[in-house]
């Protein structure tokens, strides 16, 4: 599409007054790929001197369609750019991603999308956007240059942020971009539905990750740890499996037997004991839980410690637990929660995926492996021990994260108590 094309239509747009995201989108996505650096400085120059006709997410799409605009030609901070509804937490990651330097720099655009990527609250938060940029900094230069072309190749904005966070979760140019060949065009809704394996939202619709065996919750649970941050691997549990919410009462093995051969390896070796859902098992052990979710440091860049509320010292009370939680998802830190009843408040595993609000009002986004769904708890619900979880109420313990070491360094974490393995109660 021709630069006088793009000009036309986005002067079309100004007569009508402010330029719309919509408007922007379909402009530049149109022409996406087919701008000559010569085409890039006429259209930057157009944007610097009508900036104030431009909504905010209209200037957004702008500068992420291409990552030879110039922001510093815009008369107005590009940090002041990034809009969503954490828009918050997406400013804070694009002052974080200054930071980011080493083999190579990363591109103001590029940091302007992974910032928005942050403040739309559904793709990344800003550890994962900040260790995607880590690690592109870190890439050598023909690795680098390779991920430069697989994001060149990308449909759209969401697409390409799935892009780094690929990369962040891992992988190598040559994965990453094997992934782009997958998901290429999809739609923003088929994106954001398959990659991650929790259900991400509570609409009383049961879509997400389900545990195929009676005591699998720990196992599920790492396996949802790792699709949140990876969607490479999110993609790859999807494929593999008939339907992730559903499991067959007498035959674990028969619906889903990737899923469920996985989960019970985990469990497995963590010494639990695998049977059909409704028949006696045996969970993970407590001391087990931190193996169980650090095996996905390589692709989490997490490590996590197992803090249970009745064996911290000094003693931990339920608001300090809630308040250390909610600061980790600030962060896009999915976190592992124990919850059970007043006589045994850490019988089940599950995870924190979202925090809405402060105070009173505060409430937590919770994937329950044993229903496949997720619900909003509030503060008050878990300080009264009335969170409404199936039959669990209490919570019992969490998992606080720290960044995994580097490659070949050790990871040392303090021995947990041997405790029995406890049973797991199954939500009704």
């Amino acid at each position: 599409m021709p630069v006088s094309k793009v000009e036309a239509r986005l002067a079309s747009a100004l007569a009508d007054g402010k330029v719309e995201a919509a408007e922007a989108s379909a402009v530049l996505n149109e022409a996406h790929g087919r701008l000559t650096d010569e085409d890039v400085a006429v259209l930057v120059n157009s944007l610097g001197q009508h900036r104030d006709a431009f909504t905010d997410d209209a200037v957004a799409l702008l500068l992420r369609a291409d990552s030879r605009l110039g922001l510093a030609n815009l008369p107005r901070s590009p940090r002041d750019s990034v809009v969503g509804p954490q828009r918050g937490e997406g400013r804070a990651t694009f002052d974080a991603l200054a930071l980011c330097t080493g083999r190579g720099r990363l591109a103001d655009a590029d940091r302007l999308l992974l910032a928005e990527s942050v403040a739309r609250g559904e793709v990344m938060g800003l550890s994962g956007a900040v260790h995607a940029a880590e690690r592109y900094v870190a890439l050598p230069e023909p690795e680098r240059r390779a991920f430069d072309a697989t994001l060149a190749a990308a449909a759209s904005p969401l697409e390409r942020a799935f892009l780094f966070k690929a990369l962040g979760a891992g992988y190598a140019a040559p994965e990453v971009s094997e992934f782009a060949q997958k998901i290429h065009g999809w739609p923003e809704a088929k994106l954001l539905e398959t990659l991650n394996l929790a259900d991400p939202n509570a609409d009383g619709k049961e879509t997400g990750l389900k545990q195929q065996f009676e005591a699998s919750c720990a196992a599920t649970t790492a396996q949802a740890l790792r699709g949140e941050l990876d969607p490479i691997y999110a993609l790859k549990v999807r494929t593999q499996n008939k339907d992730i919410n559903s499991f067959d009462p007498t035959d674990p093995l028969k619906l889903n037997p990737a899923l469920a051969t996985e989960q019970k390896t985990r469990l497995e070796t963590a010494g639990g004991v695998a049977t059909p859902r409704g028949t006696a098992g045996a969970g993970t052990p407590w001391d087990a839980l931190d193996t169980m979710y650090n095996a996905e440091s390589a692709h989490t860049g997490l490590v996590f410690k197992n803090v249970q509320l009745d064996k911290v010292q000094p003693p931990q009370t339920v608001a300090q637990a809630l308040d250390a939680i909610a600061g980790q998802l600030d962060k896009g830190i999915p976190t592992p929660l124990l919850v059970g009843s007043t006589w045994a408040p850490k019988c089940h595993a599950l995870i924190a995926l979202e925090v809405d609000g402060a105070g009173p009002t505060q409430r937590f986004l919770i994937h329950d492996p044993w229903v496949g769904n997720t619900t909003w708890v509030t503060r008050e619900q878990f300080l009264d021990g009335t969170a409404q979880l199936g039959n669990c109420h209490v919570l019992g313990g969490y998992h606080l994260a720290s960044p995994a070491p580097a490659a070949g360094a050790a990871v040392t974490q303090s021995p947990a108590p041997r405790v029995p393995s406890p049973t797991p109660v199954a939500p009704a």
